[in-house]
């Protein structure tokens, strides 16, 4: 005769065989606790730099195309640069920039002669480069040289590089948004240049 006592056990060791399949720190009272300081850690932990994205360097912003862009350029889709020319005004911890100035660069694969094309919004003709590489050197420089001639205007101009998201097609704009591969923003800066 079995006892009721006797079944809560038998219950209890099959639960508890089960739970030993589990990982060891799951198991223990805290694990969720475990898990939260675990996770920031990981979060406040820096990162290590990315192959891709735009980059400082003392020669001004550089743009590294990751995996993913490249292979959307390479389909046919045209990623629009923008470069940005403001004056950044604050009050007390607020921030926010006055454009002076703004130029779009669009840059895409033409497939029968397998060139890159680089479009910019105050030029008809678009500049023809052989690799991605050139095209996104070419649009560095060319935001370059605008901040100089706008800068000698005004010589308390930002200037900031980012992706367009928005002129991306449907289908790949929500990706672009929450992938990392797709986040190409230099934020705002001033650089030397010398000529």
């Amino acid at each position: 005769m079995i006892t009721v006592k006797q079944i809560k056990s038998k219950t209890a060791q099959h639960y508890l065989g089960s739970v030993r399949l589990m990982p060891a720190f799951l198991t223990s009272r805290h694990a969720a606790f475990k898990v939260i300081i675990v996770s920031l850690l990981w979060l406040a932990m820096p990162k290590v730099m990315a192959e891709h994205g735009i980059r400082h360097t003392a020669d001004g912003p550089v743009i590294e195309l990751s995996a993913a862009t490249l292979d959307a350029i390479n389909s046919g889709v045209s990623l629009t640069f923008e470069s940005e020319y403001a004056i950044l005004n604050k009050w007390l911890f607020i921030e926010w920039p006055q454009t002076y100035k703004r130029h779009t660069f669009v840059i895409s694969k033409h497939a029968l002669s397998d060139r890159y094309l680089v479009h910019r919004n105050d030029r008809a003709i678009p500049s023809i480069f052989r690799s991605s590489s050139q095209g996104m050197s070419y649009i560095t420089k060319s935001a370059q040289n605008l901040f100089q001639s706008y800068a000698q205007q005004k010589p308390e101009l930002q200037l900031r590089i980012s992706l367009s998201k928005f002129m991306l097609p449907a289908p790949i704009r929500l990706t672009a948004f929450t992938s990392n591969e797709w986040k190409f923003d230099s934020g705002w800066g001033t650089w030397q240049f010398e000529h």
